[in-house]
């Protein structure tokens, strides 16, 4: 069913409170900072890029597809280093899955960007002499590349996750209702659950959709909790962070490329944004060639994939998490809703949630407090890539240990290490998170009795859960005790900044 908002939280000023934009002007200091010290790191940041070679590959499929390309890549399972062999004692009484959409075309203010590159190349005083680059002239990117919809890979991918979730959980759901499903009003997020829910019924792809159980409508008007949209300082031109910060690194690591172009392609004129758009092309011509990799990606180095992925990463961090004094904000009515889910209790939050839809069993059910009861157990969120940053970030999980600000000078002959906040591992195309609420009935680590205990599984590998009340099972296991990771919520069950979206 199509659901209007029935209730949007008013805007509030809290003009008294004593933090009041603190965090903005620390922003704007730390950004004119990063700004006149790229004069100086520019210099040394030579050091950390390659000169170009003329289209000599050195770069596998692999490396482009998982992580080269960032949150352009396909979901790849990621190993965290933690075991997923539960207990024989333990069994799977929930679980929630958020999953971002599949694979798509690019949106509409970078395509009209990638396509004003691409024009500027095909506008050239006289094409290259190379005979590799005469692609370049016959590439129609207004043919190829569409606007946001799914491509081909991305309702693949969507329907495949259903059929794997089905099989993974398959002695879960035959003891629950059938899976309640949830998505923003996108096409393509809502494509994408109607696609994993004929993989999860093991229905022919090309079978017409069902309906979901509920969409909620997005924009700033609406309470969403998938699409969080309500928090009007986030959006404020004043506050996006992550362009800026992205845009003064790809100013550092694209100049070499910039000439490599226009020494081919006289004339051109090509800038440090027009190389962020051919990477582009490249990561989006190569989904919509089902992975099959673009021509336009072959003249890179593999330290060329890893400065275009930290480029994204920055963007993303700055935008979204830790980075932004909002990034975490955002996230903290979803928390609120997994709290629901764990415990069986009503939602209880001020934040992103529509509340007259959360306080509805028939749409927002909870689990039976009673392990034993049949009732609605297994839940099926889809979302988009930024709201879940969002969301893991207000969870507090890939916080970068110790640091507030992520580094500008980094090897990018090796790939970023995971505790930069590689994006690729958290939301790929297709990318997904499972909370799952389980019961021991014997003792696990320093616990005696039965317990309820949370773990995460983050793209298939089982999360470290580093909270310091989860203790040594949480990082070795993955499992963190139900009640010791509710406390670890905390911030977001008290609200966290949230009032910070408000003040002027």
């Amino acid at each position: 069913m199509f659901l209007k908002n029935t209730e949007t939280l008013p805007l509030r000023s809290y003009s008294n409170e004593p933090r009041r934009l603190t965090w903005l002007n620390t922003a704007i200091r730390w950004l004119l900072g990063a700004t006149i010290g790229a004069f100086i790191l520019g210099a040394v940041f030579k050091t950390h890029v390659t000169v170009p070679n003329l289209l000599k590959p050195k770069v596998s499929r692999q490396d482009i597809l998982q992580g080269g390309i960032a949150q352009y890549s396909p979901q790849y399972d990621v190993d965290w280093g933690v075991p997923d062999q539960l207990p024989q004692s333990c069994t799977i009484d929930m679980v929630t899955i958020l999953e971002r959409h599949g694979a798509r075309f690019p949106d509409h203010k970078p395509r009209n960007e990638m396509v004003a590159t691409i024009d500027k190349l095909h506008n050239a005083k006289r094409p290259a002499k190379h005979s590799k680059l005469n692609f370049v002239s016959h590439y129609d990117i207004r043919q190829t590349l569409g606007e946001e919809d799914l491509v081909w890979m991305g309702r693949q991918q969507a329907y495949n996750s259903g059929k794997r979730f089905f099989d993974q959980y398959k002695d879960l759901i035959d003891n629950s209702f059938p899976p309640f499903y949830r998505a923003p009003s996108s096409p393509r997020v809502i494509e994408s659950a109607q696609l994993f829910q004929l993989g999860f019924n093991d229905d022919p792809i090309w079978k017409a959709y069902d309906d979901l159980d509920v969409i909620l409508p997005e924009g700033k008007a609406h309470n969403n909790t998938l699409d969080i949209s309500n928090c009007p300082l986030a959006s404020n031109h004043s506050t996006t962070i992550g362009d800026d910060v992205s845009d003064v690194y790809a100013s550092l690591w694209t100049p070499h490329w910039a000439k490599w172009w226009n020494d081919n392609f006289p004339g051109a004129k090509l800038e440090h944004k027009d190389i962020v758009n051919l990477f582009h092309t490249c990561a989006f011509d190569t989904v919509v060639n089902n992975g099959y990799i673009s021509e336009w990606c072959k003249m890179y180095s593999l330290e060329d994939f890893h400065h275009y992925s930290y480029y994204l990463i920055l963007q993303k961090y700055y935008d979204s998490s830790y980075g932004h004094p909002l990034g975490r904000a955002r996230g903290i009515g979803y928390v609120n809703e997994l709290i629901s889910r764990l415990t069986g209790e009503p939602v209880v939050d001020s934040t992103s949630t529509n509340q007259t839809l959360d306080a509805d069993p028939a749409t927002f059910p909870i689990p039976p407090k009673d392990r034993n009861q049949m009732g609605h157990k297994v839940f099926v969120d889809f979302s988009h890539d930024s709201s879940m940053v969002n969301i893991i970030s207000a969870l507090g999980l890939a916080k970068p240990p110790g640091l507030r600000h992520l580094p500008f000078l980094i090897d990018r002959r090796e790939p970023t290490p995971n505790y930069l906040f590689d994006i690729s591992k958290y939301t790929p195309f297709s990318g997904r998170i499972t909370f799952e609420k389980i019961h021991c009935g014997e003792s696990i680590g320093e616990y005696d009795a039965e317990e309820d205990y949370v773990r995460i599984k983050m793209n298939e590998g089982v999360y470290p859960l580093k909270f310091s009340n989860c203790g040594p099972l949480g990082q070795e296991k993955g499992l963190c005790r139900l009640s010791d990771f509710i406390e670890s919520q905390r911030w977001s069950m008290e609200g966290g900044n949230w009032y910070e979206c408000y003040e002027d």
